[in-house]
């Protein structure tokens, strides 16, 4: 969730400090591109205690880092929270946590853009 508050907090400062073709924020204007980076987020959660922590952080690296999965996926859980719960909301379910913010998010989440939690 680093990731994606950070990628968020920038994206909302577009009006004020535009960036050229950055792609997060481009990924995240699409919603086909936003399906496919929770696919690879969940897909990565998928794999929790079911493949060795050497091919896990190797998946993790690949989908959430190289791939921007976990940017875009986090910047999009926080617009959503800020948007329909409100930025108090935000604020506080950041401070609670990862487990926090992925439950509150799947209350308010398209049902075909939840994260699936590991535990």
């Amino acid at each position: 969730m680093n990731e994606g508050i950070c990628t968020y907090v920038g994206y909302r400062a577009l009006p004020i400090f535009p960036v050229e073709d950055e792609r997060d924020y481009r990924m995240m204007e699409n919603n086909d591109d936003v399906r496919a980076k929770f696919a690879e987020t969940n897909e990565v959660l998928s794999k929790y205690g079911k493949i060795s922590a050497e091919e896990l952080q190797k998946l993790s690296w690949d989908n959430g880092v190289v791939n921007r999965a976990y940017y875009v996926t986090g910047a999009h859980i926080c617009k959503e929270i800020d948007e329909k719960k409100g930025r108090e909301a935000l604020i506080d379910v950041y401070s609670k946590g990862p487990i926090s913010i992925f439950k509150l998010y799947n209350t308010i989440a398209d049902d075909t853009l939840k994260i699936s939690l590991p535990i």
